[in-house]
């Protein structure tokens, strides 16, 4: 059954457009079911009764036009709501409710649960003149001839339109309910207070449904609307179940997108390697590399430009979903119609029927004018600054990200995609995967719905693919009675040893066996990929769990301006999604701190706003974190901005926050006694049998102890001799094992005394440095004002803070230690075929 939702918009994603086009059908029918099974004979269901009240409803809204009379309009509408409310299950009392800014507004129903809180309003909403037939309900002016005829106990009218009524008056009460719905006579609308502050909200056009009277469409409008899902007395309302049913197919989206990655990462790879070697064909130069007809490119360079051209448009899809953050344009006609990915997405379908058509390049050409657009931003500075401009509705600040940087694809810098190619990329970005099965159709994928948690899950679930370049025609091969998919472990086999494996040992493309022909680029998850480089994503509710358990004894007793000390670091972060749930929560803890240390609330309709400010200051003040993937820092930096973004100015920097590196391995603030060094001790009580003392800021070197990386270690560059096998007599392997044992010896006295020195000076060198990085942190914070708290900071472009980097990592103190490190870290990896 396919929903009819002619009348019924759905105002920034209320709920998933995918959802309701693909799942939502199955929950009418459900509610549908269950209604008709407790209903008792002559009873009519909720759409039924909806159906009835249609019947006079033209007649009834005419009168209402041309009626001249305030007191028959509203008696007109109030016989209207009457039937409408009583088929949707409401109980109907006329009476005036006192907002927070002691004001009255008048109801015409509200429901409570058993313990008394509020659950839900439904407000009247009639024009003083009239007209509100054609009027946006939230736009209407509080009618004074909604008043009880005896004002004597009530304050002042509500003044102003309903829309800050919601937001100030009914949202701003201690105890507000959870849904508004505001009922005028042609339109309704359904306000949750949890999405109200992203101006997300479900408009019923009253007028159109129940002039249609499409059976679906006012069935779906009873489930939506009934008073028993929305406002159980006890009981998960209805409406949270299809959250919670819309945020796990967000989920099965991203799946959806996991699949489309992979797929676009090799349409991509392909093409670009395709034109570079024609490029380099036309040049003379040689295109491949020691076989014929396999290019001579980096595959894992060119996989790596290929994602970044990728998270380039996820980035956009996401944000453009999201015009309430105010970073991209969307109410501005001219980027909307000439610059936004969204514009291309109409395009996705479009049938390319000539050579020119699918060769050309205007889609190309639109996506990196709207990369440079992102990269570079509008250049309105000079205009802004005079009296005389009036600032545009296409306004853009510049980001700059690595991601969005030129010389982050050096491989694609000559590639102009084919139409045909990059309609087909952004058709599998922008529509759910094509599977199999009669009521299963294509849905538009939904980035309004999708969180930084389910991005984190595409980006982290290709961080262990690989790509590479078939050096021959090859067959993708599985284990007897396996069914892969794209996503699992691949195993690939020459085509000419084909007949070596059994028919179901063979991976099949519709009758054929599937092949990779030479020169291909493929990518895909190649044997134990993905244990060796231990890329899993955490899902958000474990995530969730984790930071909630582990934070909760630690912010037990701290104030709000104690929170905001608070430092964060993640020694493996991946696209960063524990760093991001732990922002938000510290986030909402520092809220909530203050408004309680203040006592005043923050009011509802700057709620998001503040919030994201907040979570923008912890990240740019207080989060570190480190992974072994380049690219997976870089998507953690995207993760950890988008989570943060707000209207403003602002674009962090993470240029001395977030690393490439090695969390495991490494030198540390640890140290050794003195009298574990010297000569006569057995092997068991030597410095390298015992775990080396931390240091801290309560705990600083003492003079008879020396810093654990000056210091060797019998496991240094050691190598077992069975793993050689016939080459366990190797002079190579008896040579590093005598160096080992003449290394690794006791200390004499002198020797000691040095260590003792060395030990002086790294303390020098590690005060100095900490300094400078403290004052490059000081000179790098920008200046972010948020709740409770002053601006602060010098701030500066992304370039001089790179600048500043730079020239710390320069200096003698930084380089004078990271050389001793470096050195230390090396000697217990060295490799046996650079013993000399």
């Amino acid at each position: 059954m396919a929903i009819d939702f002619t009348g019924i918009v759905n105002g920034n994603e209320f709920y998933s457009d995918h959802y309701l086009g693909a799942g939502f059908a199955n929950e009418v029918r459900t509610c549908i079911r269950d209604w008709s099974a407790a209903a008792e004979e002559g009873d009519l269901l909720p759409s039924q009764r909806l159906r009835l009240l249609a019947a006079d409803h033209p007649r009834l809204l005419s009168d209402y036009r041309e009626c001249a009379d305030a007191a028959e309009r509203v008696r007109m509408y109030r016989t209207f709501a009457a039937g409408l409310l009583d088929a949707l299950g409401y109980e109907r009392h006329v009476e005036q409710a006192i907002d927070s800014d002691e004001t009255w507004l008048p109801l015409v129903s509200r429901c409570r649960r058993s313990d008394g809180s509020e659950v839900l309003w439904v407000v009247e909403a009639l024009s003083p003149c009239g007209d509100d037939f054609a009027a946006d309900p939230l736009t209407l002016q509080v009618s004074a001839a909604l008043a009880p005829a005896d004002l004597s106990r009530l304050p002042e009218r509500r003044v102003g339109d309903y829309r800050k009524a919601v937001t100030s008056g009914i949202f701003g009460l201690a105890r507000p309910p959870r849904f508004v719905l505001l009922l005028a006579m042609s339109q309704l609308v359904l306000i949750d207070r949890n999405k109200w502050g992203e101006s997300r909200l479900l408009r019923f056009d009253l007028a159109e449904i129940l002039s249609r009277c499409e059976p679906t469409t006012l069935e779906a409008m009873s489930v939506l609307l009934h008073c028993d899902l929305l406002a159980p007395d006890g009981e998960v309302s209805f409406i949270d179940h299809i959250d919670a049913e819309s945020h796990r197919h967000a989920h099965g989206v991203s799946e959806d997108l996991k699949y489309a990655l992979r797929e676009a990462v090799e349409l991509l790879g392909n093409e670009a390697a395709r034109q570079w070697v024609a490029r380099q064909r036309r040049h003379g130069r040689t295109a491949f590399g020691s076989l014929e007809g396999v290019p001579a490119i980096d595959a894992e360079a060119l996989t790596g430009d290929c994602l970044r051209y990728l998270y380039r448009l996820l980035f956009l899809f996401y944000i453009e979903a999201r015009p309430e953050l105010g970073f991209v344009p969307m109410k501005s006609a001219a980027y909307r119609m000439g610059y936004s990915l969204e514009r291309l997405r109409r395009l996705e379908l479009v049938r390319l029927d000539t050579d020119k058509a699918r060769n050309g390049t205007y889609l190309h050409d639109s996506v990196e004018r709207l990369f440079a657009l992102v990269r570079e931003g509008t250049p309105y500075s000079e205009l802004l600054a005079s009296k005389d401009y009036n600032a545009p509705d296409f306004d853009m600040r510049p980001v700059r990200a690595q991601l969005f940087a030129p010389e982050a694809t050096p491989l694609l810098a000559g590639v102009r995609f084919p139409n045909e190619v990059l309609q087909r990329v952004i058709e599998l970005l922008s529509l759910s995967r094509l599977q199999t099965g009669l009521r299963h159709r294509r849905g538009r994928i939904s980035y309004a719905q999708l969180g930084i948690n389910q991005l984190g899950a595409v980006y982290e679930s290709l961080l262990s693919f690989s790509g590479f370049f078939a050096e021959r025609d090859l067959v993708e091969v599985k284990r007897d009675g396996a069914n892969p998919g794209e996503l699992d472990a691949a195993w690939f086999v020459p085509k000419n040893d084909i007949d070596s494996y059994e028919h179901g040992e063979i991976v099949f493309d519709g009758a054929e066996p599937k092949v990779h022909a030479r020169g291909s680029f493929v990518y895909r998850l190649s044997g134990h990929a993905r244990e060796t480089s231990a890329s899993y994503y955490t899902p958000e509710r474990l995530t969730r769990c984790v930071v909630r358990h582990a934070l909760r004894d630690l912010l037990a007793d701290l104030s709000a301006d104690a929170i905001l000390k608070l430092t964060v670091c993640e020694p493996a972060m991946g696209s960063a999604a524990f760093l991001v749930e732990t922002v938000n929560q510290l986030a909402d803890a520092y809220l909530a701190r203050r408004q309680h240390e203040t006592g005043k609330r923050i009011p509802h309709e700057r709620l998001v706003f503040e919030r994201q400010k907040v979570r923008a200051f912890i990240t740019d003040r207080n989060v570190y974190g480190v992974d072994l993937n380049p690219i997976a820092c870089e998507l953690g930096e995207i993760s950890l901005w988008l989570n943060g973004i707000h209207e403003g100015d602002f674009v962090p920097w993470f240029g001395d926050q977030l690393f490439t590196g090695n969390s495991l391995v490494g030198a540390r603030a640890a140290v050794h006694r003195c009298d574990l060094l010297r000569r006569g001790l057995g092997v068991k009580d030597r410095w390298h049998a015992h775990a080396p003392r931390p240091l801290g800021v309560d705990a600083p070197r003492r003079n008879d102890e020396v810093h654990h990386f000056l210091l060797p270690d019998p496991a240094m560059a050691k190598v077992s001799l069975k793993s050689f096998g016939h080459r366990e007599t190797d002079l190579r392997v008896k040579r590093l094992r005598r160096w080992g044992s003449v290394f690794c010896q006791p200390f004499a006295s002198h020797e000691v005394a040095f260590l003792r020195q060395l030990s002086l000076r790294v303390d020098e060198l590690l005060k100095i440095n900490a300094e400078a990085q403290r004052s490059l942190r000081r000179m790098n914070n920008d200046p972010i004002g948020i709740y409770g708290q002053r601006a602060e900071g010098e701030g500066s472009v992304h370039g001089e803070k790179e600048r500043r980097l730079a020239e710390l990592k320069a200096s003698t103190a930084h380089g004078r230690l990271k050389l001793a490190m470096d050195y230390w870290c090396a000697l217990w990896f060295w490799p046996l075929g650079e013993v000399d």
